[in-house]
């Protein structure tokens, strides 16, 4: 995975000891030596990540594909397309599609500016007087040798993300998004500033429909800024909506002749025959990429877990090395598209039929939101926020979960945190800081680890993540967008083609009215819970419904979960209390979805791989 990294005002052999663990994880990397410090990088395919701006003015980025063609020309011209100073501070364009440091020698000041998204890691750390800042968070941590934290390992092996700038290790933070990180070099000192405007639109029911044509615009020319016409290009096509409107983008910039698209997990699963159809609708050349036993190879795990940190999803990784194989250099999905598609709704975390009534009072039974001011409204939203941190995980051990006596506490104020700095950038309502909250943390830090995944063999394009299309998703009132509503509208207006078949949620074609998807969807939990208490009673007999990708029946057996447990060092987790689990599992002794546990075990692994 490309990437960038820093460090100023410190002993030589923190940055050259930077340097060398940044180079390995690539086998080389571009650097540039100052007076007091360092900058470096790395890009694919021959382009640059470092360069040169104006006299003085150095530069390294970290991000999509596009961001290393609008640094070259940066570097080329002398310009500055992807950065500006306004009243010597710095401001990102649209163009900046990632992270930038930026170091101004004239005037001895370094800036780090984080994606307004979040997608794209940026951690820093102070030694001493000095600042050191790397796209990688392992590499920084041995440099400076920064012990656990414990209270932000829990709360990724919780939630797969970490709450705030707080990460699993002590001493090292991330930058949040949007955040800019403001260093003086003769100071010694840095400031943080918040400069992201996502959710500060104020939603108040509107006087109809959002403009179907408005955001085909807007999202045409979020493809332009990240699709080079002249390159291959690959979708990671799933039969949701997203990816559809991801590939919809894609082919109005890049002919179909130099689009794929690809699929991985279950071959067997009606998700595979979806995309199939979804491809062929395209007219795109389409690979499928069979995963029975994603646990096969743990020393594969490990040799991908550098480059990404994240152990979840190593079949994204092999389906980037196949679309590499077929010529494809840059590779899409639709990171953030939950925005656009209404999907963190507070229902969405209410269980179906939560969720049920939640869409039917935001869409058939529209009226102007209230602001933040009604107690009740604000404490529902902190409420299901906080939810989840009362109890003890069944996979720690009881004599450390005792040892953290103030960890429920803490975590609170990591989470409040937060609320407060979405309320001082000025988010108006309940919905929006709800959806402002899962979009950082559960989009931009969890699901966004599946591409990044991908990215350490290829550049990635996110149009969805595109600054001024997410300004507009995010300012639509939640009772427009719910369910896929503007993606149904627009599709059928621009790609009708793409939404003559059925999303793996639903039974009927996507371009069916709402109600009656809404209402298959709920068939179709109905006959899945049907199916999957079947095959429970019947001890395997029966086999469950196969309608997503994300089966693997060659874990049932729990032998390749076994194996990964045993590999584990932590010494914080509970090993019997996991055997149980996965022995309860296979002996049909519990209801445990063998996905859930397979999916928490790697969470685990990555926070165990993180602390080797």
């Amino acid at each position: 995975m490309p990437g960038l990294f820093g460090a100023f005002n410190c002993h030589s052999k923190y940055y050259e000891s930077l340097r060398e663990r940044f180079s390995a994880l690539f086998g080389s990397c571009e650097w540039k030596q100052f007076r007091n410090g360092m900058l470096g990088g790395h890009a694919f395919g021959g382009r640059s990540a470092l360069g040169e701006a104006a006299k003085n003015c150095w530069f390294v980025v970290d991000g999509e594909g596009s961001v290393y063609r609008h640094a070259r020309k940066s570097a080329d011209q002398r310009g500055t397309h992807l950065f500006r100073f306004e009243k010597g501070d710095l401001s990102t364009t649209a163009l900046c599609k990632g992270n930038i440091a930026v170091l101004d020698e004239t005037r001895q000041m370094l800036f780090l500016a984080a994606e307004w998204s979040g997608i794209f890691p940026l951690y820093y750390t102070q030694s001493d007087d000095g600042i050191l800042f790397c796209s990688h968070c392992k590499p920084l941590a041995e440099v400076i040798g920064a012990s656990a934290d414990y209270v932000g390992v829990i709360e990724y092996m919780v939630w797969a993300y970490f709450v705030g700038n707080r990460t699993s290790l002590q001493k090292i933070h991330r930058l949040l998004p949007g955040q800019v990180l403001t260093y003086s070099l003769r100071g010694k000192s840095f400031s943080l500033e918040e400069r992201s405007r996502y959710w500060t639109g104020a939603p108040d029911g509107g006087s109809g429909e959002s403009d179907a044509g408005q955001i085909w615009q807007t999202f045409q020319q979020a493809c332009h800024r990240c699709f080079d016409s002249s390159e291959v290009h690959g979708v990671m096509l799933s039969a949701g909506w997203d990816s559809r409107l991801v590939l919809a983008g894609l082919l109005d910039v890049v002919p179909a002749s130099r689009t794929w698209s690809i699929t991985h997990g279950d071959a067997k699963s009606r998700e595979f025959r979806l995309t199939r159809a979804i491809s062929r609708s395209g007219a795109v050349r389409h690979f499928e990429v069979p995963v029975h036993d994603h646990l096969r190879d743990l020393d594969q795990i490990k040799r991908i877990f550098p480059r990404c940190e994240a152990a979840m999803y190593p079949f994204w990784h092999w389906s980037t090395q196949r679309l590499a194989a077929a010529g494809v250099r840059c590779a899409s999905a639709g990171v953030m598209g939950e925005v656009f598609g209404g999907h963190f709704g507070r229902g969405a975390v209410q269980g179906p039929w939560g969720n049920v009534k939640y869409f039917a009072s935001h869409a058939f039974l529209p009226k102007r939101q209230t602001r933040m001011s009604p107690e009740d409204d604000f404490r529902e939203v902190v409420g299901l926020i906080n939810s989840g941190y009362g109890r003890k995980p069944w996979y720690l051990r009881k004599d450390f979960w005792r040892s953290l006596p103030n960890l429920k506490e803490v975590i609170r104020h990591d989470i409040n945190a937060e609320l407060k700095r979405y309320e001082q950038r000025g988010v108006p309502t309940p919905d929006q800081l709800f959806e402002a909250y899962l979009a950082e943390h559960t989009a931009a830090q969890w699901w966004a680890k599946q591409i990044l995944t991908a990215r350490g063999t290829m550049d990635i394009a996110l149009p969805l993540a595109d600054r001024d299309f997410m300004m507009l998703a995010a300012q639509i009132p939640m009772r427009e967008k719910i369910h896929n509503r503007l993606n149904r509208r627009t599709l059928r207006a621009f790609a009708p083609n793409l939404v003559k078949h059925p999303t793996a949620a639903i039974l009927v074609p996507a371009n069916f009215p709402i109600i009656v998807q809404e209402a298959t969807r709920l068939i179709r939990w109905t006959l899945e819970r049907i199916g999957s208490d079947l095959y429970f009673r019947s001890r395997g007999k029966i086999e469950p419904p196969r309608m997503e990708w994300r089966n693997f029946p060659a874990l049932r057996d729990g032998a390749a979960l076994v194996r990964l447990v045993d590999d584990m060092r932590l010494e914080l987790l509970d090993k019997d209390a996991i055997q149980t689990r996965i022995d309860d599992m296979v002996k049909f002794r519990k209801r445990i979805s063998l996905g859930n546990l397979a999916h928490q075990l790697l969470r685990i692994y990555t926070m165990d791989l993180m602390l080797r």
